[in-house]
This record gives structure tokens, sequence and C-alpha cells, in this order.
């Protein structure tokens, strides 16, 4: 390469590397953003306390159940953690999650963890957060049905096997199915 050559590309690059220093030196202006929430909307619901489900190794399963009570408006987005609690005091977070609910439905939510121990005093709560509600006039959904189902057990422990349909015209991005498996003793 010609040292003309060579001094162009290391010019344009120190200038390129002057021109991204000075741009993040700048003080950005800020924009100031008006949140739009459709009047008339109701606060998501939870429905009931939080299930707890502990086995025998020392995971833990939390079960919550959220719903929309509004008829118009889907919540398409919606932080949520489940927090174990103490004496009143948070000792534990799960990580926050984004949940979802359809209009007058209910989502179920599942977190499952492991090392968790629970006294008397120990309580898990759902935590949700702020959603973001988008119009359901136009929206199509997914019309999903469970095909088959079969449990099944060895002696490694329960199965459970199925199939579910998408017999709708919408695709169905994901599908999270929860299977809850009771033995004759209600456990």
């Amino acid at each position: 390469m010609s040292r003309a050559a060579k001094r162009f590309f290391y010019g344009a690059f120190y200038c390129a590397l002057l021109a991204l220093v000075v741009v993040s030196i700048i003080p950005e202006r800020e924009v100031s953003v008006v949140s739009r929430v459709p009047k008339g909307l109701r606060a998501l619901e939870t429905r009931g306390s939080v299930t707890v489900m502990t086995a025998a190794d020392g995971s833990a399963a939390f079960l919550a159940r959220v719903w929309n009570p509004n008829a118009t408006h889907t919540a398409s987005a919606f932080p949520y953690s489940f927090r174990i609690m103490r004496g009143g005091a948070v000792t534990t977070e799960t990580p926050r999650r984004e949940g979802f609910v359809y209009p007058v439905e209910e989502t179920t939510l599942i977190e499952t963890t492991f090392s968790s121990t629970f006294a008397d005093d120990t309580e898990v709560v759902l935590a949700v957060g702020t959603p973001t509600w988008d119009a359901a006039e136009f929206s199509l959904r997914p019309v999903l049905a469970l095909a088959r189902a079969r449990t099944s057990s060895d002696d490694i422990g329960a199965f459970v096997e199925g199939e579910v349909r998408n017999t709708g015209a919408v695709t169905a991005a994901t599908v999270r199915i929860a299977a809850i498996i009771k033995d004759a003793n209600g456990f």
C-alpha cells in the first residue's frame, strides 16, 4: 500500500474516532414521551393466592393466575415476578418475566426454583408490573385445542405426553403448556 493511501486511511480512521468521542460527550436533549393509557381500563387482577408445590429434591414450583377484566384491550406484555417473603420482608425474588393475557381471560403463570426452603412463616406473592395495553378490535388470536393427553409413570417418576393443535388461522408464536399431576392423596 502506498504511503499516501496509508495516510488517507489512518486520517479517516482518526477523524471517525474523534467524531465518535465528540458525539458521546455532547449531552443529548431530553425528549418527553406522553404515555397514552386508554381511559376506563381496569388493572390486571390476581386470582387467589400463589400455589406453592414443593418436591422432595428441594425444588419448588409457584403457580398464580392473572385476570384481564377489560373487554376491549389485551395486556400484550406485563412484567411479573414471584417474591418469597418471611416475616413480611422479601428474602428472594425470581427473575422478572413477561406475561400476556387476552381480554376477559385468565392466564396462568408458573415459575420453578431450586434450593428453596419454606418454613411456616414463608409466603409467596406475585408482583405484577404495569402492562402494555393493545386494542383488541382487530387482533386475531390462535385457537388452541388439546388433541390428546396421556400420563404414565415408571421408577423415575410421572410423565405427561400430549399434543396441542392450533385450529385457528393465526400462528401461535409461543405456547407454554403446564401439566399439574396429583397423586391418589392429592399431592
